[in-house]
C-alpha cells in the first residue's frame, strides 16, 4: 500500500488527502502515517506556481450571459476600461438581443468607484441605459453573487492552475 500511495503522490503532487483516501480506500490516519512516517514526505512543504487571480467582468440578463471580458494581467480596472466594456455590451446587445435596446436597458451595478466615475456615468447616459440605484453595503441585491459566480466556481473547486489561459479555458 505504501508504494501505491507514493505512486499516486508522485503522479500528482497537488492531490488532497481526501482524494488520496478515495483513490486508495485508506483512512485519513493511514494515509497521513504512510506519507509522513513511511515516505518521510511533507505535502505542505511543496511550493507550487499559481496563476493568481483572474478578473472576469460579466454582463447578462434573465436569458443568460451577454458579454464576458477578462482583465489583462497587470492592468487595472478603471473608468476607461469600464467605458469600453459598456461599448462592447452595447454592440453585443445589438447582435444578441435585437430590439431590446429600443425597449430600454437597465443596468444594475454596485457602487464601486469605477462604476460611479464621471466618465462611466457619461457613457452610461450616452448609451441610453438607466442605472438602477444600488444601496451601499447591500450584497443581497447582487444576483451574480448568488446565482452566477457560485455556479462558475463549483467545477473549479479543488483545482490549481499554473497560468491564466488554463483558468480562462476551464471557465469558458
Amino acid at each position: 500500500m505504501v508504494k501505491k500511495v507514493e505512486a499516486i503522490i508522485l503522479d500528482d503532487r497537488r492531490l488532497t488527502m481526501e482524494r488520496e483516501m478515495a483513490e486508495t480506500g485508506l483512512s485519513y490516519g493511514t494515509v497521513w502515517r504512510i506519507i509522513h512516517e513511511e515516505l518521510h514526505m511533507n505535502k505542505k512543504a511543496k511550493v507550487q506556481k499559481s496563476a493568481g487571480k483572474v478578473m472576469l467582468s460579466v454582463f447578462g440578463d434573465s436569458h443568460g450571459v451577454i458579454v464576458t471580458e477578462y482583465l489583462q494581467k497587470g492592468k487595472t480596472l478603471n473608468s476607461d476600461y469600464y467605458c469600453n466594456l459598456l461599448e462592447k455590451l452595447h454592440e453585443a446587445l445589438k447582435q444578441k438581443r435585437c430590439g431590446m435596446i429600443s425597449k430600454g436597458i437597465r443596468l444594475l451595478a454596485d457602487n464601486a468607484p469605477v462604476h460611479m466615475a464621471q466618465a462611466s456615468m457619461v457613457t452610461t447616459h450616452r448609451l441610453g441605459y438607466e442605472l438602477l440605484q444600488h444601496p451601499p453595503y447591500s450584497p443581497d441585491l447582487a444576483p451574480s453573487d448568488f446565482f452566477l459566480f457560485p455556479e462558475m466556481k463549483k467545477p473549479l473547486c479543488g483545482w490549481r492552475f499554473e497560468d491564466r489561459e488554463d483558468i480562462i479555458f476551464e471557465v469558458e
